[in-house]
């Protein structure tokens, strides 16, 4: 009998703290409080390294800068060796597209997912066939601004292939460059916070 009866116990407490959870939870969602936020990522983009373009991509690496020994970007706009625009006949094209990581912020070029991808992939290529793999990722897109790079850059260069790295914050608010002062800054808006 004295089981049953902690059993029961334990049991009305559950269900009154439910009821109790289910009940403030409808008062808080009666009166909710929304406000705008601005969350300063607070990085420099430097104007010699990025192009500012529209307000969807809002920057694009500078075709022809370099930060060495890291990388170079061509003149297409990627970061690459130099590339026709045009892809030669037996070449099977593929683009990486992403953010830092597909871009490979902080590796030298040799060491980038794509370098690797290419030499595995050329390895195994029939005699005869060549394998080139794009470096399309920019360090600090969204999926929305990777969207529209594949769209105006990438998909004009005929890839056979589109891989995209996705990363768990390129669902976070989008990111866009503002100027403040003499530099520019990367800034998060998030339009609106609902706080309980």
């Amino acid at each position: 009998a004295p089981r049953r009866l902690r059993v029961a116990r334990a049991i009305a407490a559950l269900l009154l703290l439910a009821i109790g959870c289910v009940i403030a939870e409808g008062i808080l969602r009666s009166r909710p409080r929304r406000i705008a936020a601005r969350m300063d990522v607070s990085l420099d983009f430097d104007e010699a390294l990025h192009v500012l373009v529209d307000d969807v991509r809002a920057y694009v690496p500078r075709p022809g800068a370099a930060h060495a020994p890291l990388y170079r970007i061509n003149a297409l706009g990627l970061r690459d060796e130099e590339t026709s625009r045009n892809k030669p006949a037996g070449t099977t094209r593929i683009a990486v597209l992403g953010d830092s990581v597909a871009f490979g912020y902080t590796v030298p070029a040799s060491l980038t997912f794509d370098s690797q991808l290419e030499q595995l992939l050329a390895d195994r290529a029939q005699p005869g066939h060549r394998i080139e793999v794009l470096n399309a990722g920019v360090a600090g897109y969204d999926a929305a601004q990777e969207a529209a790079f594949l769209e105006t850059v990438v998909a004009p260069l005929a890839p056979d292939v589109v891989i995209v790295l996705v990363v768990a914050n390129d669902t976070d608010s989008p990111m866009r460059l503002v100027r403040e002062g003499d530099r520019l800054a990367a800034v998060s808006f998030a339009p609106e916070l609902l706080l309980l």
